[in-house]
């Protein structure tokens, strides 16, 4: 007998998994509760879509912030998340958590297909916090009121038996940078409409606002963000808020920086580019205001910037969104580096060339050679890679670390993608 597919619920405590899963099952498998963190053990189940069509169902323990015995619980579900064929993340209507942020972020790194459900939908909802998660398949619920459940079944099962969905995952990418550089102006000229609003005041864009389109032959989700301020220019709680909206929304696969052209970078530029580099799969840069530039200072004020932002290492564009000079290139070059990421890094690949850059500058800690003994990927995208060694983890130098990063990104051509990588014990 063929084994069945596995789809496992997952999220924090009491967003309304164990509902879904009663829902889902049509009957009363699962004990639901108003109480968080009801549900420590798992409860599995088999889904019957069709006669002839059933997958099996696994509701996991609610991960409770701040309660050991559910994060430890969430920790046991890993070999049934390794096993299944889908994941499906349940967060609530009311608002995205950080706990929901840390739970897409472990999830992600099993590199299974997901859905997202926002549950407890019984009215009108604003995603566009939801789609920073880079979950692409988003489906509105209330599995107490089953509705648009039978939506989420139709989802569920064409993940499952590979049928063509009618709207592909999306290619989710961020806009980000300081106040008033440029942000919806490039939004607007990479839609080809007056989607965002733009206005000389800076603070315009208070949320991060998704649009979904299809371009070179991809969907794809922009998410336009709001200014990053330093934390001492803050004049109210909702700058603040704001701002964290934004640093949230990095946790997208992709991101694009706005720098304005007509100034020097600032310190400000330097902080967001870094948040990029710890936080998106990759970037590029976009030099946004070239039309103010004196033809003369162009190539100075390039090299400038190029030099500024060198530890970066990201495709750097220079254009101006108003006038939409080099704004076809940004897809293009998202298109690129997204390619790039799903396809051409191997295990073998990045192990030799960790081997080769050690080779290159050997290090020695406590009387031991560095001897290089395996990876393992931790996320493909974002590409994340823990190393074993010889030797103790906490003794290598963050400096060799980055030696590291930086030579192996040359050596395998990985200008753009953020390559991570940590050693592990």
């Amino acid at each position: 007998m063929r084994k069945l597919p596995i789809v496992v619920l997952a999220g924090r405590a009491n967003v309304g998994k164990s509902t879904l899963f009663n829902r889902l099952l049509k009957q009363s498998y699962s004990m639901v509760s108003s109480v968080p963190g009801t549900t420590r053990d798992f409860h599995e189940g088999i889904f019957r879509y069709t006669d002839s069509t059933a997958i099996t169902l696994v509701d996991l323990p609610g991960v409770l912030e701040g309660d050991y015995l559910s994060e430890l619980a969430f920790e046991k579900s890993k070999k049934i998340i390794e096993k299944s064929d889908l994941i499906v993340q349940v967060v609530e209507a009311r608002g995205l958590t950080s706990t929901d942020e840390e739970i897409a972020l472990y999830l992600r790194k099993f590199n299974k297909p997901m859905i997202l459900v926002v549950n407890k939908c019984e009215g009108r909802v604003d995603l566009s916090d939801f789609y920073s998660l880079g979950i692409g398949d988003i489906v509105e619920i209330s599995a107490y009121h089953g509705l648009n459940v039978y939506q989420l079944e139709d989802l569920i099962f064409s993940k499952i038996t590979g049928q063509k969905f009618e709207e592909p995952t999306p290619i989710v990418f961020g806009i980000f940078g300081a106040p008033n550089v440029g942000k919806s102006s490039l939004a607007n000229a990479i839609l080809e409409e007056e989607r965002f609003i733009v206005s000389d005041f800076a603070g315009t864009t208070r949320e991060v606002v998704a649009k979904s389109f299809r371009r070179l032959g991809k969907s794809w989700l922009l998410l336009d963000s709001a200014g990053i301020k330093r934390r001492k220019s803050y004049d109210k709680e909702l700058d603040g808020l704001s701002v964290s909206r934004s640093i949230s929304a990095m946790k997208a696969p992709m991101g694009i920086l706005v720098i304005d052209a007509s100034r020097l970078v600032t310190h400000q530029d330097k902080r967001i580019a870094s948040l990029m580099i710890e936080r998106t799969g990759a970037s590029i840069i976009f030099l946004n205001k070239k039309d103010l530039i004196p033809h003369s200072s162009l190539g100075v004020v390039y090299n400038n910037v190029k030099s500024d932002l060198k530890f970066m290492d990201s495709p750097l564009i220079f254009g101006s969104a108003l006038t939409g000079e080099s704004v076809h290139l940004v897809l293009e070059n998202l298109k690129d580096l997204w390619e790039k990421a799903m396809t051409s890094y191997n295990k073998k690949d990045i192990l030799e060339a960790i081997r080769k850059a050690v080779s290159l500058r050997p290090i020695t800690v406590e009387n031991k050679t560095l001897i290089i003994r395996n990876i393992r990927f931790e996320s493909k995208f974002p590409l994340e890679i823990d190393i074993k060694s010889n030797v103790r983890s906490d003794l290598v130098p963050k400096s060799y670390l980055r030696y590291l990063i930086n030579t192996v990104k040359k050596d395998l051509d990985m200008k753009g993608i953020n390559l991570r990588m940590e050693f592990k014990d």
